[in-house]
Parts: C-alpha cells; structure tokens; sequence
C-alpha cells in the first residue's frame, strides 16, 4: 500500500479489453466472437469450439476470481452476472497468460495494455483483434512529491513524481499511447498527463 498523499495523475479510456487465445499452441478458438456469442460461451450453451467456426475441442472458459474489477466489467459487458455462469467455467487469477498460453481450448477476458506491460505477452496469448472490444476507464495514479519517492523502476514509465514526467506522458509517446489501446476521457486534454485531476 503506498502512503498518502497519493495524486491521479492520468485519466484514460481504455478502448482495447479484448478476449485472449493461447499463442504458444495453435488454438481451436476463433477471432472475431461477438458479446452475443461469449456469453453463450460463459454460461456454457456453446461448448465446441466447431460451433463458432474453429477446430473441434471443448471450449473452456476462464474467468478471474471473484471480486475483480476486470470480471465485473466482461460480466458487465456481456449482459451476464455470475449467476449466469456456467458449471463449465473456471476461475483463474486475473489477467494472467499461464493458464491460456498452452490450452488450445481456453478463452478469458484480457486487456490489450496488460498484454503488452511490463512484459509483452504475445508469444504466449494472442488478443481478437475483431468481434468483442470493451471500453474501461483506466487511472494512472501515482505519489506526489509530498511523499515518498515513486520506485525506480516505474519512473521510465510514470514518471518520478515531481513534476518530471515518465514515457506515459511524453508528447513523443502519445501515438503510441493510443495505437495501445488508450484514448483521452472525454473533455481532457493531453496536458493533464501527470498533474491530479
């Protein structure tokens, strides 16, 4: 837990929460699912990956433990409460590739920033890039210079918390930014990167 005072100093709209496949074996499951259609998934109505056009296997879905915000936003997202959900489904640490990376068969909710910070997770999942998207507000928050110092290893990114600002709210890097996935809340604008909000 990091001591007070402690400031937000990004606000974004998360445009990329996807759906992962495993990458490290050739997955049955398909690109392109609709909400519609992972729902279905979710509460175990279609169970073969043949089904929605991929290769023969028993889909099995995977979703975070209870309690997680990325859980309650794919539940959110595809109109279904864990009520919903299927005796098929199984429950996994949230947005972690182990589990789907070498299961043809696995499906889970995923954001597109998580997959590519701090490690790029591309050789081991692999993110729909049509079909389903979700749309998440995602808070940068980190110390002011009020209080301790941010850790060194995430200054390249946020900064180090007096007014010197990390890759995330470099002019240079806010193409980057979006092509990631990220986009200004609407009625900000870019020169709030790294002031509280």
């Amino acid at each position: 837990m990091l001591p007070e005072p402690v400031t937000s100093s990004a606000t974004t709209r998360c445009c990329s929460f996807r759906y992962a496949l495993s990458n490290a074996v050739a997955s049955h499951g398909v690109n392109g699912l609709t909400n519609a259609q992972l729902a279905s998934i979710y509460k175990c109505q279609t169970t073969d990956w043949s089904q929605l056009g991929g290769t023969s296997g028993t889909i099995q879905p995977l979703i975070p433990q209870p309690g997680s915000g990325t859980r309650g936003f794919f539940e959110q997202q595809l109109l279904i409460t864990d009520a919903d959900l299927g005796s098929c489904v199984t429950t996994v640490q949230d947005e972690v590739a182990t589990p789907i990376a070498t299961n043809a068969n696995a499906i889970a909710p995923f954001s597109k920033p998580k997959s590519v910070f701090p490690v790029n997770l591309s050789s081991q999942i692999k993110l729909n890039t049509t079909g389903f998207a979700g749309f998440r507000s995602l808070y940068l928050v980190s110390r002011d210079a009020g209080g301790a110092t941010i850790p060194a290893y995430l200054q390249p990114f946020v900064g180090d918390g007096t007014g010197v600002n990390g890759w995330v709210c470099d002019f240079t890097a806010q193409n980057e930014v979006i092509r990631e996935g990220f986009g200004l809340l609407p009625g900000h604008t870019s020169d709030l990167c790294g002031f509280a909000i």
